[in-house]
């Protein structure tokens, strides 16, 4: 079925199941809530089968799972997760997304798999101060404002066939992030650069497609400021 929202359907307690069986949840017209569905300061909260238009999922808990979600043109972040350890999102799409598809704040030891973000207005995914973080299978493209993805301030994480593609500025931008590791990414037709890495160190970048990007920086698949003790290894 279809369910027109006014307020945030909210998750106050631990251990908590929401399948919404693939019905969808749309934001009233006239609220400016940007959240359909949120958690706060919980604990094993799991999401399943949540459709949702206009609206993002606000995730804040530790052992939570966002799966099977599908986020059509939210107000704001399609998905907003903060201050969370052994979280998972899988199987997910977020299009079009008013701000950021993913926007992620102290994260330890999430699992993100098999997403497919598209046409953010600014970052496809903005990944702030998280560590032991794997991300995999995974699509970030055609943002409208900024990068696919951008790692600030990250340590000890792994991305592993992620495609960043047709971006508007880089495909991949880190900003002093330490000791991540980049392998089986194809980083192509992006519209400055495809890798950007600024005041980061000992990252590493294997196995990897670079290429075809241009704009600003023309021909410029790797560009590095300010960093030391990465490598680049076919």
């Amino acid at each position: 079925g279809i369910y027109e929202l006014s307020e945030s359907l909210s998750v106050v307690a631990d251990i908590v199941a929401l399948n919404c069986n693939g019905a969808i949840l749309t934001r009233a017209q006239a609220t400016t809530v940007p959240c359909g569905i949120r958690t706060q300061g919980t604990a094993n909260v799991r999401l399943d089968n949540c459709n949702l238009q206009g609206f993002g999922i606000s995730f804040s808990g530790s052992g939570g799972t966002i799966a099977n979600a599908r986020i059509i043109t939210p107000l704001s972040h399609g998905i907003a997760v903060s201050l969370s350890d052994h979280l998972t999102i899988s199987d997910t799409i977020i299009d079009s997304a008013g701000a950021i598809g993913i926007s992620a704040y102290r994260l330890d030891e999430a699992m993100f798999e098999r997403l497919n973000v598209t046409g953010a207005k600014t970052f496809g995914m903005a990944l702030l101060n998280i560590t032991s973080t794997t991300i995999i299978d995974t699509i970030v493209s055609g943002t409208i404002g900024s990068d696919g993805i951008n790692l600030s301030q990250s340590t000890d994480n792994n991305l592993f066939r992620v495609i960043a593609t047709n971006n508007t500025r880089y495909g991949l931008s880190l900003n002093n992030a330490q000791r991540n590791a980049f392998t089986e990414m194809n980083v192509t037709g992006n519209k400055q650069a495809g890798v950007y890495l600024y005041q980061s160190a000992s990252n590493l970048l294997t196995e990897s497609t670079i290429a075809a990007n241009n704009g600003t920086y023309s021909g410029s698949g790797i560009i590095l400021s300010q960093s030391a003790n990465n490598t680049f290894d076919r």
